[in-house]
């Protein structure tokens, strides 16, 4: 059967390019929003090695003069502190990262944690020379977040951390763990600088937003099913989510992901049958993916 094509176009109220010499400034704060001082986070930091400290000279032999100088001892080395993160999200977070999984998991395993707590923090994370991993990105998406919604983070500032948190995988299931599942209104009201920060982030983060809608979508019958309607409201929450932020990505790429989507779900054909067997959804359950996915084509 030839793939269904899909007439998605996604509504675009925003920009969808910078052009040279404009876009927001990615270091330098708002003017009108202040930067308080914020509480340093544990978070290890990426810098080169310490200083080796001085170490005094070996004590010298009974009747002998102490020595003129010291002794430098090489510094042992250190073991960077990992932050404590949700039992829920770490527990889920190894169930799929040995492969293409997707973020939601963590949120479908406790949707009620406040994945976004935690205390608000300035540190910066140079994710390019070391990226961050799965729990460490959901750790330090909710002290951005919770910084954000304080006022002590500007948008653009904001933006660019986020930039280089999900130009990895793990990092970008970290931050949709929070941001599609958690508390933080964000993605209820996406920022200018990091709405061109998502764009810019292509394919993977496209791929990963249509996971996403699908696996929710899912659990969301099966919590219905099952008369859980807490649980249903938390998945239904992350499928509002993703279908908004799918209709304001890259049009072109969002059409491609969904179709091939589309085309297991609907007619269980393509490189997606695989994904859905996984886990293991039911009739019911790919035909309300088919039914997300059309709503996501059907932007006003």
């Amino acid at each position: 059967m030839d793939r269904q094509q899909l007439p998605i176009q996604p509504r675009d109220t925003r920009s969808g390019a910078l052009q040279p010499g404009e876009g927001p400034s990615l270091d330098r704060p708002r003017p009108d929003r202040p930067q308080a001082d914020l509480p340093q986070t544990d978070l290890p930091q990426i810098a080169g090695p310490a200083e080796p400290p001085a170490q005094a000279a070996e004590r010298p032999a009974q009747g002998q003069p102490p020595a003129a100088t010291a002794v430098l001892q090489p510094a042992a080395p250190t073991v960077p502190t990992v932050p404590t993160v949700p039992v829920a999200a770490v527990a889920a977070g190894s169930a799929v990262a040995a492969g293409a999984a997707v973020a939601t998991e963590a949120a479908e395993a406790n949707p009620d944690s406040n994945t976004g707590a935690g205390a608000a923090s300035t540190a910066t994370v140079d994710t390019a020379a070391a990226p961050l991993g799965f729990a460490q990105a959901i750790e330090i998406t909710g002290q951005w977040l919770a910084a954000w919604e304080a006022g002590e983070l500007s948008e653009e500032v904001l933006a660019d951390r986020v930039a280089q948190l999900v130009a990895s995988r793990d990092g970008a299931r970290g931050f949709f763990v929070v941001a599609l599942a958690g508390d933080s209104p964000l993605l209820d009201r996406l920022p200018e600088p990091l709405l061109l920060q998502l764009r810019r982030a292509g394919a993977p983060l496209i791929d990963l937003t249509a996971r996403n809608l699908a696996m929710s979508s899912a659990m969301a019958v099966a919590h219905g099913r099952g008369g859980d309607r807490q649980q249903q409201a938390g998945s239904e929450r992350v499928q509002a989510r993703a279908t908004e932020l799918l209709r304001q990505l890259e049009p072109g790429g969002v059409r491609q992901r969904l179709e091939t989507l589309l085309a297991a779900a609907r007619d269980q054909q393509g490189e997606d049958v695989a994904f859905l067997e996984r886990w293991g959804y039911d009739a019911e359950q790919r035909q309300g993916i088919a039914a997300a996915i059309e709503a996501v084509a059907s932007a006003a």
